[in-house]
């Protein structure tokens, strides 16, 4: 059994910070009794950490509520995510995301592996992925955003106030600025993408 971090108190101020701020909340079960208590207090989604992948008590508690699923998938084969992807099925719920993650804190560039996004997207084309980021903050924006480019419908990364606590944790984290950061890039991206298929535009026509 897993000790919490927060105490159950603190968990409910937190969702009801979070809700008077009109931010969905929720939080990460990483075993049964975890599960229970966030149960308790009412989550409108789960997240399955990558460490849980093969823990099919844990999936089916969560998979059981119906309520949608993002599904990590570090240190993971293709075989795991299909047979976590069964369980969670098997209980009618079809409300799944998968992030591709590299279990790696912090990640270098040559172990992201950002291709592996579009092998998940081939191997399971019925549902969104996305991408866990552990890159230092400073030096991996645009991988964040070349992400978005190759189809992460979904970006986690982590969260600090401050990049220099004790803790490997804080290391990885974007602080306030470096989310400002991450976003506006995102968010240029996908102005970018445009159109899927090569044509002549609008603005094009000048030129033509």
């Amino acid at each position: 059994k897993l000790m919490p971090q927060l105490t159950k108190e603190q968990y409910k101020e937190l969702k009801n910070i979070a809700e008077r701020e009109d931010i969905l909340f929720f939080s990460t079960p990483e075993d049964e009794s975890s599960f229970e208590m966030l149960n308790e207090i009412g989550m409108p989604m789960w997240k399955i950490s990558s460490m849980n992948i093969t823990h099919k008590p844990l999936i089916d508690l969560c998979a059981s509520t119906r309520q949608p699923i993002i599904l990590s998938t570090g240190a993971s084969t293709i075989a795991e995510i299909a047979q976590a992807l069964q369980w969670i099925e098997a209980t009618g719920n079809t409300d799944i995301s998968i992030l591709h993650c590299i279990s790696n804190y912090p990640t270098l560039d040559e172990n992201v592996n950002l291709k592996m996004i579009q092998h998940i997207k081939s191997c399971f084309p019925d549902y969104i992925v996305g991408y866990s980021d552990h890159t230092i903050p400073t030096d991996g924006e645009g991988i964040i955003a070349s992400a978005v480019a190759l189809g992460a419908r979904i970006i986690e990364k982590h969260f600090t106030f401050d990049n220099k606590r004790p803790g490997y944790d804080h290391a990885i984290s974007a602080d306030y600025e470096g989310i400002k950061r991450i976003v506006a890039q995102i968010r240029r991206v996908e102005k970018a993408l445009g159109k899927e298929y090569k044509q002549p535009i609008e603005s094009e026509l000048k030129a033509r």
